[in-house]
């Protein structure tokens, strides 16, 4: 039976070929290699596409859209080395003909910049998040509501580096563009809210956060539903303010609401789970209540890896933290190992000297209490 029909798909695409042009020839070809996993045979075939309607920019955007569709399969399937590759060849054909930024030039910046912050390699993702923005606002307009996601993205990742006036700043640009095209109680609104509010958090103003962290908790609570995820991680934030205020019966509240979220999820948010109990832990060390840190900071652990494999920065983050409550608790071989693991990930992605790189497991003093590291924002 498979013989048969193995020979009618051939012979029906022999008949079709003669009415295609060649570039669309070209493009379905590669759909059906990259559909069967043949990733070089397929850039090769949309190579070919593009080559043949460079200076038509409809059909060029056309084969761009499935050279970022294959750039996404090489990311989920794991192969950053083609990955790379491509989007360098992309760009460099762009420089070589002069295309002019647009947004189909903004979506492949936001691509590598995207899958360089997810290796914590941050001053390339910041490099790359700021070219998209000026390709994007280029074509479209600062005030542009598809403007929006990129200031995001390049709003949160200054967050990570703790600048926070250029953060700031930027999703101030956001929450304008968003509430003139979408309405004040639009979801997408509640996130720039939360994220703001953890920007204010950050430099002590805490009024201001918890008011917006309030309204976006409102709004997600309206339009998503009590349990659903982002509300969980809007509740994380807030308790962590409440937190850092010595507000210690409120905060330890919402994470336990927090945790029940994430753990009723389907499937569960091992992230938001990772990131609540560690916040509890840090909370409950806070108090000196190491027994009851270490519980919980092995959960988040646990919860973490699951998230971001064995060998991520945030990971290191976890260990050193989880490290220095078994240091509190007369367990130096067990914290030695942790630390060295840690300290393993960290060289091997280049960030022990790295000014970019968010400090990790640092002893710090809050409320006059000492703490092993810094409450996580959802």
């Amino acid at each position: 039976m498979k013989g048969p029909r193995y020979l009618i798909l051939v012979m029906c695409s022999a008949l079709c070929s003669a009415e295609e042009v060649p570039w669309e020839q070209r493009l379905a070809i590669g759909n059906q290699l990259q559909l069967q996993g043949r990733y070089a045979e397929a850039e090769q075939a949309y190579w070919g596409a593009l080559e043949a309607v460079e200076d038509a920019v409809p059909h060029r955007a056309r084969v761009i859209a499935h050279l970022r569709s294959l750039a996404f399969a090489y990311r989920q399937s794991g192969r950053h080395t083609e990955l790379e590759a491509l989007y360098r060849r992309l760009l460099a054909r762009w420089n070589e003909k002069r295309w002019p930024a647009d947004k189909d030039q903004a979506s492949i910046l936001i691509g590598w910049a995207d899958f360089c912050n997810s290796r914590a390699r941050y001053s390339e993702a910041l490099h790359l998040y700021r070219r998209a923005l000026n390709s994007w606002q280029s074509a479209a307009g600062s005030e542009d509501i598809e403007v929006a996601p990129t200031m995001e993205n390049l709003a949160s990742l200054l967050y990570r580096l703790r600048r926070y006036a250029e953060a700031e700043g930027l999703y101030r640009r956001v929450l304008t563009v968003q509430e003139g095209a979408l309405g004040s109680q639009h979801p997408e609104v509640a996130i720039t809210r939360n994220n703001l509010a953890a920007v204010y958090q950050a430099t002590a103003r805490y009024r201001m956060a918890e008011e917006l962290y309030s309204q976006a908790l409102a709004v997600r609570e309206k339009e998503l539903g009590p349990g659903h995820p982002l509300v969980g991680r809007t509740i994380n934030n807030l308790a962590n303010l409440f937190a850092e205020q010595g507000r210690e019966e409120d905060a330890e509240r919402l994470y336990r609401r927090a945790i029940e979220i994430s753990e009723q999820t389907v499937p569960p948010d091992d992230r938001l789970l990772a990131t609540t109990l560690s916040n509890w832990a840090q909370l409950c060390w806070d108090r000196r209540k190491y027994k009851e840190a270490e519980v919980l900071s092995l959960r988040a652990l646990a919860a973490c890896e699951k998230t971001v494999g064995p060998d991520h920065p945030n990971l290191a983050t976890y260990l050193t933290n989880h490290a220095a409550i078994l240091r509190k608790l007369k367990r130096r071989k067990e914290a030695t190992q942790l630390e060295a693991r840690a300290k393993t990930i960290m060289i091997h992605y280049g960030h022990i000297h790295d000014p970019l790189t968010m400090d990790v497991g640092l002893l710090r003093r809050s409320h006059g209490r000492p703490r092993q590291g810094h409450r996580l924002k959802s």
